[in-house]
């Protein structure tokens, strides 16, 4: 069966060689005309497999020889269960033709199992134990550690959020009324007259709108960062975008057109030509795009102080997990020590162009406290001519953040030095930034 071999083919581009899922699709599909045809059906169903692929490593450990026939079996639940568009016939001869006849029998009984997820679990697991919240919902125990900083509560409502498709959300350049008349978009519930909701199955990227820069995909709430702390002429504004999914500098753009003196800097001008193309197409002459990674660089691309700096590090970016469903299959927990050294060293790189009376906006798409509370509060400690005014640690559960996961920290740039107060006895995790509030000045 040709569908399953070239889904089990996917399966071992992505769990074995690390190979991103839409770039295996990309390479395995883009130049074979003879297979193409099958490419819609093939992501979906390797889709349903890396999105509960745990699980299926922990219920047929042991059962089957090889980590081949493992992965096979994998697929044929995952359109027994989930996906239900290959002939289920078809599928289990070719599985079965694969198997030993005592495999056979135990393929077969894993068919049987009644109520899906929660039938393969079983009832010998914890339902609080981190074992069986890894399980349902996909999540490596070391990743629910990290969300466990903020209680049982919070991390049940994350990983379950993040275990639901996200709704795509683009920026529109121009008249909304047409968009909308195109029967696959709707007006965004946060920002209805600037933001509209993507309906379609389709890629966005394969749009033409899309690729004619009309509309642009984005996070609401990276739009009501900008929005919330927009700034008049005669201001300048430093953006550090080391985020690639943000959205932050093309809506950075948008929002101020010409008015306003724009530096914005990422990791490589490389790497976002659609910067460069809009800033291009609108003949801007206020924007300074360039180079700077983990914002290397500034000093001698900015020379002067800014009224508002927005420091957007690159970070964990758990966002990504239900768009990718092999993010976190791939992601190597042993990079986390250079991401925090990376989202430091952009910190304290910004910090140095806030202008006194300034605001310097700290930005960061996680809810890891190391990269979001805990770096504000050493920052804090070499920087007290820093006050934080509020900061808040949004969740992907949370209606008002528009389902996404970020801490937000705005911190103002006195003149004189200013000293942290002891932080509150007894206070709960999850409460509001223990600095917040906390500063004040000498």
């Amino acid at each position: 069966m040709q569908e399953l071999d070239l889904a089990l083919e996917m399966l071992h581009a992505v769990l074995d060689e690390k190979t991103a899922f839409a770039e295996a699709l990309r390479l395995r599909f883009q130049g074979d005309l003879a297979v193409r045809p099958y490419r819609q059906a093939v992501a979906g169903i390797v889709g349903c497999e890396l999105r509960h692929h745990l699980l299926y490593r922990h219920v047929l450990k042991g059962k089957f020889d090889s980590e081949q026939k493992e992965r096979l079996v994998a697929l044929a639940l995952s359109n027994h269960l989930f996906f239900h568009r290959f002939d289920e016939e078809a599928v289990n001869e070719a599985v079965e033709a694969a198997l030993t006849p005592e495999e056979i029998e135990s393929y077969r009984a894993l068919l049987s199992v009644q109520n899906g997820v929660e039938g393969l679990l079983g009832d010998q697991l914890n339902r609080s134990s981190n074992l069986y919240l890894s399980l349902r919902f996909n999540t490596p125990e070391w990743v629910l550690k990290i969300f466990q900083h903020f209680g049982y509560g919070v991390t049940y409502k994350t990983i379950r959020a993040y275990s639901r498709p996200r709704q795509n959300v683009v920026r529109v350049r121009g008249p909304m009324a047409p968009v909308l008349q195109d029967g696959m978009f709707a007006p965004n519930a946060f920002y209805p007259g600037e933001l509209a909701d993507y309906l379609g199955k389709t890629s966005l990227r394969k749009r033409a709108d899309y690729r004619e820069g009309r509309i642009y995909d984005l996070k609401p709430i990276a739009h009501k960062i900008l929005v919330d702390h927009k700034v008049e002429a005669p201001c300048q504004v430093l953006l550090y975008d080391g985020n690639p999914t943000s959205g932050l500098e093309r809506d950075l753009i948008d929002i101020y057109g010409a008015s306003i003196g724009l530096n914005i800097a990422v990791p490589s001008v490389e790497d976002r030509p659609e910067v460069t193309r809009l800033i291009r197409d609108q003949a801007l002459k206020n924007v300074n795009f360039f180079s700077a990674p983990n914002g290397e660089g500034l000093q001698s691309a900015v020379s002067t102080k800014q009224d508002l700096v927005i420091c957007a590090p690159n970070s964990t970016n758990f966002d990504d997990i239900p768009t990718s469903p092999d993010y976190l299959l791939r992601f190597d927990k042993e990079t986390m020590d250079g991401i925090l050294k990376g989202e430091k060293e952009a910190l304290e790189a910004c910090s140095a162009f806030v202008e006194d009376g300034g605001t310097l906006l700290y930005v960061v798409f996680t809810i890891s406290k190391k990269e979001g509370e805990r770096t504000l509060q050493e920052f804090l400690v070499d920087h007290p001519e820093f006050v934080v005014s509020s900061a808040k640690q949004h969740f992907p559960f949370e209606k008002e953040s528009c389902h996404a996961g970020v801490y937000v920290a705005e911190l103002k740039k006195g003149k004189e030095p200013l000293t942290i107060a002891p932080s509150p006895a007894g206070m709960r995790e999850g409460d509001a930034h223990p600095a917040s509030a906390q500063m004040k000045g000498e």
